[in-house]
């Protein structure tokens, strides 16, 4: 007897999110620590620690990144739940970052990919991917949408 495809892809995508966990629980860093609520798997939550020899060096900032269902297909969205000022970071949390406009998303991105992503903006922030500039429907350079993190 064969599984239905939505719970085919259900016992795949718990295999896929118990991969980036334990991927993440290898990558030595201090940068950032995640973790998933049992309840919801599709919802993580973590610490992004602000880049040393950056404004936000001594920062510690909740962070939430929640999974479409359509995950790896779709990208995630991260959100940063403690307010942070800077210029690529919305007043809701959200920060631009290339890798998560659809267009460049793709299923083999890791979340630990995404995470480095988000420290090399905190660290060097692109003036041309301000708020700013999304809100006037550019982002990254592309005029394409806004990819919100």
């Amino acid at each position: 007897m064969t599984m239905p495809s939505e719970e085919r892809h259900a016992s795949r995508q718990k295999r896929r999110f118990q991969t980036e966990l334990d991927r993440l629980a290898e990558v030595p860093t201090d940068f950032f620590s995640m973790e998933t609520k049992q309840a919801n798997p599709y919802a993580w939550v973590g610490t992004v620690k602000g880049p040393s020899h950056s404004p936000y060096a001594h920062g510690k900032y909740k962070t939430r990144i929640e999974f479409p269902q359509e995950y790896p297909r779709l990208p995630p969205k991260i959100k940063f739940e403690t307010k942070i000022y800077h210029p690529c970071v919305d007043e809701e949390g959200s920060i631009a970052l290339r890798a998560l406009l659809l267009h460049e998303w793709s299923p083999v991105m890791t979340i630990g990919k995404l995470l480095l992503d988000v420290e090399v903006v905190l660290n060097d922030p692109e003036t041309d991917n301000a708020v700013v500039e999304r809100k006037k429907g550019y982002c990254c350079g592309a005029a394409d949408g806004p990819g919100r993190v």
